[in-house]
């Protein structure tokens, strides 16, 4: 139906005229859109439209639109792409003296058999002289419904498509605001502002996904700033960390800045506390438009960090298989106090293993507990000072123990994690009473050498045991140990006879888990001797030991022991 009221001529200024359009119901379907868009067709859909229109002065003065459509599906290159259930609402356009202004309202849409919220749009318009300003604001819009209308664009990238299907993107943008200024028909600025929540996507290639995330951001044509103010959250950075962080606030100032040359972000007091950790940050990015190089700038310190959850901040994305299975398997529980990072370089050359840029942890451990590989005793009670650098990892261990064992130095040095296999060299020296060095001894590897000696010679006294260790990251190659055991006037007895032997004196060897002794000084029988001993593997790799002697015995030393 189609109804025109007027009082004169249009072109009259003075007529006043009335324009009422009712389209009753539309078969959308018939409606050629292909004749427009030759890759999308309308499978289905009913279009209601009533128009009232004021005419006045030789324009439109005022239009009032009623719009409904049911059940509006589209298909684009013969695949389903737009399912629009339901959509009713009231368009309000008005000419104002210096512009119009036009809004939406009692909207009401149901799409992909999802509700929208009540988003309420406003345009305004204001022109002077050959100025245009638009302000437009909506109240609420969910970011998952606008993701699906964006994918009905035509001629949209397959790329694009793909990483808009694959994050999946969700959220809404609450009280938006856009200000637009063209000039001469040409855009001169532009300033979008907007508080957000509930926003959430999924990982796409070196983008972390997130859950939750709130804030508010103000975009201009040269810059902008964003601001994160989020509870409850999770970020997911699946090309590096195998888990997702749990996060419990998330607070944040990034702003950035546009040049012909560059594009640079800045991060400003990064706050993150975590389910076992929090994390402060700041950081600075450079992206060089010519070359698409970033430069990056970041400073970070972790604190109040839980040692037993050491594998969900492990890099793997950047660590060789080998070696995060290895620290998952070896890290049992401690405390991290803090932990400094700096990065610093060209982003396409992390974890610069070849000096191309800075990347380094340095992070300290108390109370902390590890294994260094299978077999050996665990290590308690660990202060250390740990460092990555690029590729490499330095553990320096200021206090530990062991079995009793009290371990005044260590180190732990990984020099290339990418080496094949990674090496990890460990040098420690430990002391402790003799008995407590013979029971670590035999809940090592070393009780089916050095072990087989003090077997049948319990010893008593000051025990001092140097150790090397070198533990290749794979399991199919043996560790080799090497060290030093330090013999300062130690005693024991050779329980199948019962002879004592006092006051020993040097040093046992072990190289490659086998020991060896060179003049051992020890009082026997009332005499002087001196020993040596050897151990070598025969063909079926038992160990067998040769031990020599010569020195003075007396007579009723001898009787003593053989009466």
């Amino acid at each position: 139906d189609f109804t025109l009221e007027v009082d004169g001529f249009i072109s009259d200024p003075a007529t006043v005229g009335k324009v009422y359009i009712d389209t009753k119901k539309i078969n959308m379907a018939e409606l050629p859109l292909n004749a427009v868009w030759q890759e999308a067709e309308i499978s289905s859909g009913i279009l209601e439209m009533k128009l009232w229109a004021d005419w006045k002065n030789s324009h439109f003065e005022s239009a009032l639109i009623s719009l409904n459509i049911d059940n509006f599906l589209m298909s684009l290159m013969e695949k389903p792409q737009t399912n629009l259930n339901k959509l009713s609402s009231y368009l309000v356009w008005q000419r104002q003296s210096d512009g119009w202004i036009f809004e939406s309202q009692q909207t009401d849409i149901v799409s992909q058999n999802r509700i929208w919220p009540d988003a309420s749009l406003s345009i305004r318009m204001r022109k002077i002289d050959q100025q245009k300003k638009y302000n437009i604001t909506a109240s609420r819009l969910e970011l998952g419904i606008w993701a699906d209308l964006f994918l009905a664009t035509p001629n949209l990238d397959a790329e694009v498509r793909h990483q808009l299907l694959t994050m999946d993107p969700n959220g809404f943008l609450d009280d938006a605001r856009i200000t637009g200024i063209i000039e001469n028909d040409t855009l001169t600025d532009i300033r979008i502002n907007a508080h957000f929540s509930e926003l959430t996507w999924q990982p796409w290639k070196g983008i972390p996904g997130v859950s939750s995330i709130a804030g508010q951001f103000e975009v201009h044509k040269d810059r902008g700033v964003l601001i994160l103010d989020s509870r409850d959250s999770s970020i997911d950075y699946a090309s590096l960390f195998r888990w997702p962080f749990i996060v419990k606030s998330l607070n944040s100032k990034i702003s950035w800045t546009l040049s012909d040359e560059l594009i640079s972000v800045e991060l400003n007091h990064l706050n993150i506390d975590l389910t076992d950790a929090q994390l402060l940050a700041d950081g600075r990015f450079d992206i060089h438009r010519d070359s698409d190089v970033v430069d990056m700038n970041l400073y970070a310190e972790l604190s109040n960090g839980n040692v037993a959850k050491t594998k969900y901040f492990l890099p793997s994305g950047i660590m060789g298989e080998k070696l995060v299975n290895y620290l998952d398997q070896s890290i049992k529980s401690g405390s991290l106090p803090s932990a400094q990072i700096s990065l610093r370089g060209p982003a396409s050359y992390f974890p610069f293993s070849n000096a191309e840029g800075v990347f380094a942890i340095n992070a300290q451990v108390t109370d902390t507990q590890f294994v260094f590989t299978d077999g050996w005793p665990e290590v308690n009670n660990i202060n250390a000072d740990l460092w990555f650098v690029e590729n490499s990892m330095d553990i320096r261990v200021l206090e530990a123990n062991s079995n009793g064992q009290k371990i005044s130095k260590a180190s732990a040095i990984i020099e290339n994690f990418s080496a094949e296999p990674a090496l990890l060299l460990i040098k420690s020296s430990s002391n402790g009473d003799a008995e407590d060095g013979m029971d670590y001894i035999f809940n090592s590897p070393l009780k089916s050498s050095i072990g087989k000696i003090f077997d049948i010679i319990p010893a008593k006294g000051a025990f001092d045991l140097d150790l090397d260790l070198l533990i290749p990251l794979s399991g199919d190659v043996n560790v080799r140990v090497d060290g030093l055991v330090h013999l300062k006037g130690n005693s024991i007895l050779v329980k199948p006879i019962d002879m004592p032997i006092t006051n020993i004196q040097g040093e046992i060897n072990i190289s490659d888990s086998l020991v060896n002794a060179k003049k051992l000084s020890v009082e026997l029988m009332e005499g002087k001797s001196l020993y040596s001993l050897k151990q070598k593997r025969d063909a079926k790799g038992s160990v067998l030991t040769t031990i020599q002697g010569k020195g003075q015995i007396s007579a009723a030393g001898l009787r003593t022991v053989f009466p």
